[in-house]
């Protein structure tokens, strides 16, 4: 991911929940976006022949960093039946959420890799004022 100061962030393991991508295909390429974008996520393109022509399979994850602040939080807080509080804000702000994966049928399977992942750069200078 990208951290709002331009730093790339490297994973020295990949989470259990995104290790079985490893085991399926080839991985061709993964591309994480932090906060900085308003819509953070992980895609992950794998290349499995089994699926020629279709042979780019896409699966995109839901980061969200701030479960605190997520619209649905307290419907969350409500489905799990514990009782909102200080130190359940304080816990949940120390963990990153990856939801998923979803499938886009649009560009699950795939000819090519997704020109917007294609296209994704590393932001290589911090936003926002100095």
């Amino acid at each position: 991911m990208v951290r709002v100061d331009g730093a790339t962030t490297r994973l020295e393991r990949i989470p259990a929940k995104l290790s079985g991508v490893l085991k399926s295909a080839e991985i061709v390429v993964a591309v994480a976006s932090g906060i900085a974008n308003p819509s953070p996520g992980i895609d992950i393109v794998r290349k499995d022949p089994r699926d020629a022509p279709f042979v780019f399979n896409t699966d995109h994850y839901i980061v969200v960093e701030k479960l605190t602040q997520h619209p649905d939080y307290l419907s969350f807080v409500r489905r799990a039946g514990v009782q909102d509080s200080e130190d359940l804000r304080s816990a949940l702000e120390s963990w990153v959420w990856i939801i998923g994966p979803k499938r886009d049928p649009e560009i699950h399977w795939s000819k090519e890799i997704p020109e917007y992942i294609h296209n994704a750069k590393e932001k290589t200078e911090p936003s926002g004022p100095r």
